[in-house]
């Protein structure tokens, strides 16, 4: 620590100058050393505020939250490009992409260990790797992948939902320089943060359906209080909400007469011929047939 009057070098320890005997002081920071801390940090809460507030508004259009959080999450860890791939069986499914590095969405990459991205999801934690073009033996499949994009340092963060992967979140460099541990701490965020996004749409979306399946019971209770003796108006509202509820073009209904399947109600393009007029023999060659069998 140096003396403010003689400019006599001193161990930090000391309190006053061993040559003048002055006292020291510590020097202080400034505000002006926490300004590009404090407004990273104010930029950072503003994406993360920014991605509730889509959150908020697009309920059920995930889209436009994963496009903010790869886009965020690239900006802020300091990579050129980040991806999210959600688990589809024993594959990642690209659902959303920031960066040079050419990926469609829908893009499927086997759950493999020899991937960064695969592997996070089986251990469930986060992976990173500083030179993924080097990690020939550790990661054969990814590695052969970065050396054709041309990427190097990888850092891969999963999407758990309950402590279970339902996905991931993924960072690729051209540089083969290291996430820092802030970084990765920072993409768990952005992870979490599409999570809910993810979690959010699923149940809305479950909570629609499930009124829409009531609504649709309901107006199927109403048209049978109306017409008590006369069931025709009752399969009609059946076969259409069956087909609207269960996303199909065209639904029947048959009723079984002997060893006959009655054509009783129809919802949709395909034709059959006239409803109470056209039949089928109740045999296992056909599905209807087997069903009722």
């Amino acid at each position: 620590m140096q003396c403010p009057r003689c400019q006599q070098d001193n161990p930090p320890d000391h309190k006053f100058c061993s040559e003048c005997g002055t006292a020291l002081r510590k020097p202080t920071t400034s505000y002006a050393d926490f300004q590009p801390s404090l407004t990273e940090a104010l930029e950072q809460q503003s994406a993360m505020a920014e991605i509730l507030r889509i959150i908020s508004t697009s309920p059920i259009n995930l889209q436009p939250v994963l496009d903010e959080v790869v886009k965020s999450a690239a900006r802020f860890c300091a990579a050129p490009d980040a991806s999210i791939f959600r688990l589809d069986g024993g594959n990642l499914r690209a659902e959303a992409h920031h960066g040079l590095v050419s990926q469609s969405t829908g893009f499927l990459v086997p759950l493999m260990r020899g991937t960064v991205a695969g592997r996070s999801v089986i251990d469930g934690q986060a992976v990173s790797v500083p030179d993924l073009q080097v990690e020939t033996e550790e990661y054969p499949e990814g590695s052969a992948l970065a050396r054709q994009t041309g990427q190097r340092a990888t850092l891969s963060v999963p999407l758990l939902r309950e402590g279970t992967p339902i996905g991931v979140i993924l960072l690729r460099r051209g540089e083969a320089v290291p996430f820092t541990g802030k970084q990765i701490a920072l993409l768990k965020i952005f992870a979490d943060q599409a999570v809910i996004a993810i979690e959010n749409a699923r149940l809305f979306t479950q909570t629609k359906e499930a009124l829409e399946q009531q609504t649709a019971a309901s107006d199927i209770l109403s048209v049978i209080s109306r017409s008590p003796t006369d069931v025709q108006p009752v399969f009609d509202a059946v076969a259409e909400s069956a087909a609207r509820l269960c996303e199909a073009q065209d639904a029947s209904i048959f009723r079984r007469a002997g060893d006959q399947l009655l054509f009783a109600a129809h919802h949709g393009p395909i034709p059959f011929g006239r409803v109470g007029e056209y039949s089928m023999p109740l045999v296992r060659e056909t599905l209807n047939g087997r069903c009722v069998r």
